[in-house]
């Protein structure tokens, strides 16, 4: 059977961001299948964890160094009242590194084992993940801020 459209009708799509999008998509889509089968443990695993972390921990450090994680919190449903210290250097690496570990577990169990991420929502696994940073970063955020009144 033949091709279902002319080719040429595809070459300005081939190159376009979509195409980048949905083959970053079909990517993530099939590291997920790779992970599942190992059971989320392994050489794989460990760096897929890593990457997770290193770009989780980017995406927060900037967020509370400007103060705009408070806003980002708000948008996803966390209202957080903000802490002017949490754009002070060292408190902003603390804070995006104890936030990055517990949602690095909690992405695992809470969205790839129930296989709750699917490409077909096209929210790349990194997007996900910065969610489940912002889930934590508000359960974090509330605890701290308890234990200090």
């Amino acid at each position: 059977m033949g091709a279902l459209v002319p080719a040429g009708w595809l070459e300005e799509f081939a190159d376009s961001e979509e195409a980048r999008h949905l083959a970053a998509l079909e990517a993530d889509r099939e590291l997920v299948e790779r992970l599942m089968w190992a059971a989320y443990a392994g050489p794989e695993w460990e760096v897929f964890q890593t990457r997770l972390i290193a770009y989780g921990y980017q995406v927060l450090f900037r967020w509370l160094r400007s103060g705009a994680i408070f806003n980002r919190c708000w948008d996803k449903g966390y209202p957080l009242k903000r802490n002017p210290r949490s754009r002070e250097l060292d408190e902003a690496r603390s804070l995006a590194g104890e936030t990055v570990v517990l949602a690095v577990r909690s992405f695992r169990e809470t969205v790839l084992i129930p296989r709750v991420w699917r490409p077909d929502r096209k929210a790349s696994l990194n997007t996900f993940f910065v969610g489940q940073c912002l889930i934590r970063f508000g359960t974090l955020s509330r605890c701290v801020c308890a234990a200090l009144h």
